[in-house]
């Protein structure tokens, strides 16, 4: 305490849940990688170079893939056990949809070795189409994590706490980069929209798991 007598005001922080954290860092390695594969695509005019074509690389991938989901099954597993009711199947579908999330980089290499894309470059539909899936899936996840706070505020009696506006940063970033550079003809917002929708899907968990001391 100061000689003044006041109080000096803490700005460190801690780890108050290591299971949200868990997630959360599942979900910044999925989408690091969904930018990475994106950027291969973008930036990448010839195939034969191509660095998802390396089965280290994929090998590497799916042992993050495997991580991944062991921490979101670890983040929601004694949630699933101890909740019921309503809230128990809401922490059941939150946790399928989280697990789905971060199983994307599976999905796109199902999809490349059905359609021969390590060979043939994919065609721009093609890559528009799984560009608009993982966006839909993604507010279809926040939705969900949304109801999920007020049903188990509501069943707990506790006041949800209150979203502030950096709780929506990475969302907030991406749509300045998007009005920045694709009216352009930019590429930047291409890689940068999986990482940052992955981020955001991500906050939710940071802001559980991390806490002032």
């Amino acid at each position: 305490m100061p000689a003044d007598g006041t109080t000096k005001k803490s700005f460190r922080f801690h780890v108050r849940d290591g299971r949200s954290l868990m997630a959360a860092i599942a979900l910044l390695i999925t989408g690091t990688i969904t930018a990475e594969i994106v950027d291969r695509f973008v930036y990448q005019e010839v195939t034969g170079a191509l660095l998802t074509r390396s089965r280290l690389w994929w090998e590497i991938v799916l042992n993050l893939q495997i991580l991944s989901v062991g921490m979101i099954w670890f983040c929601y597993s004694d949630r699933i056990a101890d909740a019921t009711g309503k809230l128990k199947r809401m922490h059941v579908v939150l946790c399928g949809i989280t697990i789905v999330a971060a199983l994307l980089p599976s999905m796109l290499a199902a999809a490349s070795a059905a359609n021969n894309w390590f060979y043939v470059r994919p065609n721009l539909p093609s890559f528009i189409g799984f560009f608009l899936f993982g966006t839909v899936f993604w507010f279809f996840s926040l939705l969900m994590q949304i109801v999920l706070v007020r049903i188990r505020a509501r069943l707990s009696g506790v006041q949800p706490r209150r979203t502030v506006m950096w709780h929506y940063a990475p969302a907030l970033l991406l749509a300045v980069i998007v009005a920045v550079d694709a009216p352009f003809g930019g590429r930047v917002w291409l890689v940068a929209t999986p990482a940052l929708l992955y981020l955001q899907g991500a906050m939710p968990y940071l802001v559980h798991a991390i806490g002032r001391a």
